[in-house]
């Protein structure tokens, strides 16, 4: 498939693909097509060109499993420009794992959320689960880890983000499978979890979601801040 942009020093060249979307490659000129919606036009999904004075928000999407073990394959500059192209602003990504930072003026996170799904589902041939969280989320969320020592070791702190606040949690379970040392609680729609051995070969880590009965992803606390920056 062809590539839709490319980082190269060279003047930007547009290529209009519909009205309403436009690719481009980085560089120092910009020449925009007629056809083309000003609200879509963004550059090194960083800057772009005000069209108006629309209240914004600042959210935060977490994609869960995305890029494992190379399964559903999305490079975050081809999911910066996914997000552009729906008209998403100040589109910012970190790691592989599937984070993006943007703003907007939708309220309604659950809707965005299922767009930006059925956008990839389109265009990349499978369907992430999206998770939207604000920056006060976010904050009551790193606000409330009960953990503050394992901080020390960011790895061993995950953060699991829920769709909604479980119903029916199956905490026994957990307990029952508890490595030595690990420790975790469940605080409305945020599950923390701390693995000192380590998040990968914690069977505790793999039943969460399970146990929980809602949708999950998790991020651990390097993550967490450095999305917490990116939203400041």
């Amino acid at each position: 498939m062809q590539r839709r942009f490319a980082f190269l020093e060279q003047p930007l060249r547009s290529h209009r693909r519909s009205p309403t979307r436009i690719w481009f490659q980085i560089g120092a000129n910009i020449r925009f097509p007629t056809s083309c919606k000003p609200d879509s036009l963004w550059i090194n999904y960083g800057h772009h060109v005000p069209t108006n004075s629309q209240s914004m928000t600042k959210l935060i999407a977490l994609l869960r499993g995305i890029n494992v073990i190379g399964n559903n394959k999305l490079p975050m500059t081809e999911l910066a420009a996914l997000l552009a192209g729906m008209g998403l602003r100040d589109v910012q990504t970190y790691i592989q794992s599937g984070n993006a930072v943007f703003s907007c003026s939708l309220k309604n996170k659950a809707t965005l959320a299922a767009k930006i799904t059925a956008a990839i589902k389109a265009q990349h041939g499978f369907a992430p689960h999206v998770l939207l969280l604000d920056a006060a989320e976010l904050k009551q969320a790193m606000a409330g880890n009960p953990y503050p020592d394992a901080v020390a070791v960011p790895k061993s702190l995950h953060l699991f983000f829920l769709d909604e606040v479980p119903q029916h949690p199956d905490l026994k379970s957990l307990e029952a499978i508890k490595a030595g040392g690990e420790q975790f609680k469940l605080a409305g729609k945020v599950f923390y979890l701390h693995t000192p051995d380590g998040f990968g070969p914690s069977k505790l880590a793999a039943r969460v979601e399970k146990s929980l009965g809602v949708a999950a992803t998790a991020r651990n606390w390097n993550t967490v801040c450095k999305l917490a920056e990116m939203v400041a």
